[in-house]
């Protein structure tokens, strides 16, 4: 599953949420991830922890690309493309899910 940054209806229309069963810990600006079901363990940058902390509530793509440019200072191409990138990364190791598109 990937998420194409370029489809803004897919951007606005997408909403994303965690999935059950994962305990995370955040140590100085970063996040550490453990699926119990998996036993995998997956950690976060500085980025990818501010959408794991948006995404205690099911937020649409767009939500978390606006909140990423306010944050970063990046402009919206770029916004979409990382939050596209790290999403695809988060539904690819099955932390979230997507609640409808």
């Amino acid at each position: 599953m990937s998420f194409d940054p370029a489809d803004r209806d897919a951007l606005a229309a997408t909403v994303l949420e965690r999935v059950e069963g994962r305990h995370d810990a955040r140590i100085d600006d970063e996040t550490v991830i453990y699926d119990v079901a998996s036993g995998r363990v997956s950690s976060l940058n500085p980025t990818g922890t501010m959408l794991w902390e948006m995404l205690a509530e099911p937020r649409t793509l767009d939500e978390l690309s606006a909140a990423l440019k306010v944050r970063f200072g990046i402009d919206q191409a770029r916004a979409d493309s990382d939050v596209c990138a790290y999403a695809t990364g988060l539904h690819d190791r099955n932390l979230i899910r997507i609640v409808s598109s």
